[in-house]
Order: C-alpha cells, then sequence, then structure tokens
C-alpha cells in the first residue's frame, strides 16, 4: 500500500502528492479510471505525472420506487453497460422487475445525456474509452464522498476489461488523506 498522510489543499494536489508516490514505488502499465466529480481532478493528476490514459467513468444509481437515493444497484457507462444489483436492496424495498427495467433505461437515458454534455454538446469526437485489458494496471482514484453504490458499479467496471492487476486506491482532497494500494 502506497499512503500519503497529512492535509492538502486540494483534490489536485492530493493527485499530484499521490503520484510521487506511485512514481517512487515504479513505473507501471496503467489507466485511470475516473468518477464525476471528486475523483477526476486526482486522476487526472495521477495521469499527467505518471503518463497513463485516463478515462472517466459515468456510473449512475439506480434507485427504488419513492425512494431515488436509496440504491439496488448501480449501470456503468460503456458499449456494453454493465449493471450492478444488490438483490437485498431489491427484496427490501420491494422493486419489480417491471420497475428495475425502467429504471435501467432511465439511467442509461441520464447517462447519454451526460455523455453529449461532456463531448461540448457534440462538438468534440465521441470520447475514446482508455479501459484497462490484460497488460495494464486499472488505477480508481476515489473519495470516500462516493456513494457504496456508484464505488460498486466503478469496480465491476474496473473489472471488465480483466486487468492484469485491479488495485484499490484512494486520493482525497480537502484536508485528507490518500492511498493507493496494488493487488
Amino acid at each position: 500500500m502506497i499512503s500519503t498522510d497529512g492535509e492538502f489543499l486540494d483534490r489536485r494536489e492530493a493527485g499530484r502528492r499521490l503520484a510521487k508516490e506511485l512514481l517512487k514505488a515504479g513505473r507501471v502499465e496503467s489507466v485511470l479510471l475516473a468518477l464525476p466529480r471528486g475523483s477526476v481532478p486526482v486522476a487526472f493528476e495521477l495521469a499527467k505525472a505518471i503518463l497513463a490514459p485516463l478515462d472517466v467513468l459515468l456510473v449512475r444509481k439506480l434507485g427504488t420506487p419513492g425512494h431515488p437515493e436509496f440504491g439496488a444497484g448501480a449501470v456503468v457507462d460503456g458499449a456494453d453497460p454493465q449493471f450492478v444489483i444488490n438483490e437485498d436492496a431489491l427484496r427490501m424495498a420491494d422493486v419489480s422487475p417491471d420497475y428495475l427495467q425502467e429504471e435501467k433505461a432511465r439511467q442509461l437515458r441520464e447517462i447519454e445525456r451526460l455523455t453529449f454534455v461532456m463531448s461540448a454538446g457534440g462538438q468534440q469526437s465521441p470520447r475514446k474509452a482508455a479501459r484497462p485489458s490484460s497488460s495494464t494496471t486499472a488505477l480508481q482514484p476515489e473519495t470516500r464522498l462516493a456513494s457504496p453504490t456508484g464505488r460498486s458499479g466503478a469496480k465491476g467496471a474496473r473489472n471488465s476489461g480483466r486487468p492484469a492487476r485491479c488495485p484499490g486506491s484512494g486520493a482525497e482532497g480537502g484536508g485528507r488523506g490518500g492511498s493507493a494500494e496494488y493487488a
């Protein structure tokens, strides 16, 4: 585990300090995967320092009827969107299969909208996803403020490209420490 202790001015500083620690540990073929919004500044600084591609993972929570903030799962963007479902949450919230299908479709539409917005309203080329392969290590900085549902969805996406290693990593600004682990 690589760790940076102490206070940070912001997430970008956390990313720069974590990058120094990663570089001390040795260069690995990596892909940085970031969740909007909090981990993007950290991942940007890491990617810049270690010369690695950066991709933003759009993950949307699958809410439950009447309680959209209670996550019954998550959907992750991509050519083949992935779904992570929490069966216990489905049972607790009494979510019907029809509702779940409608919620999946609604969140996929929202991911499409966000992708369009991120490409400057279609003015930029569609983004080319930098996803892990069998010869890379996926690094995913995350803030502890991210929801457990979003983190679960991102973990599923991170693992889907079958990277050689999938370390959990964390870095956080706003006065908190950061760390990165190699599996």
